[in-house]
């Protein structure tokens, strides 16, 4: 029980820290457009995306182009294919559709915003996030056929960081159907992306070695249920907003 104390204390002071420096503004492409605005339509959900750029100054997008996804000071980071036949590392993105982005708006609130205070999202949230109705993570896999060749891997995941963006998946029907399990991937994997936004040493030491992202992480492990299932109990007390489901 004294574990599940200190993890509890260590949650609490997580959620009040907010005494880290904002970073340097990033660089930006010269030649082209990098003027971003929202709200980008005029449905219900447009308004929640302006409260959120208002609160955090991170610009929520549906409507994006391959500039806004893959651009970066040293190249485009597409997945693009070789003579040989080897893929490049990266991510394919496809826009959400906009009947999904209420409930993929309230997902990603549950799983970050309500994680972290006011002040530090603002300072270390990404220029942009992407909400997509697709992020597959691209590689290089292999078939035996009769010998091997290269050919092009592709794993579904819940969120890519790319520079100065996250790209945040289930922006379709199958947030409607998301598990449980699921739902603790992509809290995982949000946080875990999040880490990387900033190259600031103290903000990656925080969110790296935090208690909470290794609870998350704890949690997507199935053998370990068991072990954790009282302490998920718990804090849903202390962050109500936290609770989406304990798989059974």
């Amino acid at each position: 029980m004294k574990i599940y104390l200190n993890i509890l204390l260590a949650l609490l002071a997580l959620v009040g820290t907010s005494s880290c420096k904002k970073e340097k503004e990033v660089l930006q492409p010269s030649d082209i457009d990098v003027t971003y605005n929202v709200p980008q339509g005029s449905n219900a959900f447009d308004q929640t995306i302006v409260n959120y750029y208002e609160k955090y100054g991170s610009y929520l997008l549906y409507k994006f182009n391959e500039r806004d996804a893959y651009w970066t000071p040293t190249g485009w980071k597409k997945p693009v294919v070789s003579a040989a036949g080897n893929w490049s590392v990266g991510a394919d993105l496809i826009a959400a559709e906009e009947s999904a982005i209420p409930a993929q708006l309230d997902l990603l609130d549950k799983s970050l915003f309500i994680l972290y205070p006011q002040s530090f999202l603002k300072q270390f949230l990404p220029v942009k996030i992407l909400l997509c109705s697709k992020v597959d993570s691209i590689y290089t896999a292999y078939v035996f056929n009769p010998t091997y060749t290269a050919t092009k891997g592709v794993k579904k995941i819940p969120a890519y960081y790319n520079y100065d963006n996250i790209s945040v998946n289930y922006g379709d029907a199958t947030i409607n159907q998301m598990t449980n399990a699921e739902k603790l991937a992509f809290l995982a994997r949000v946080n875990q992306v999040f880490s990387k936004v900033s190259t600031n040493v103290r903000l990656l030491s925080l969110v790296r070695s935090s208690l909470i992202v290794q609870i998350i992480v704890l949690l997507t492990q199935p053998k370990q249920w068991p072990m954790v299932k009282e302490l998920y109990q718990v804090i849903p007390r202390l962050l109500p907003q936290l609770a989406i489901g304990m798989p059974t």
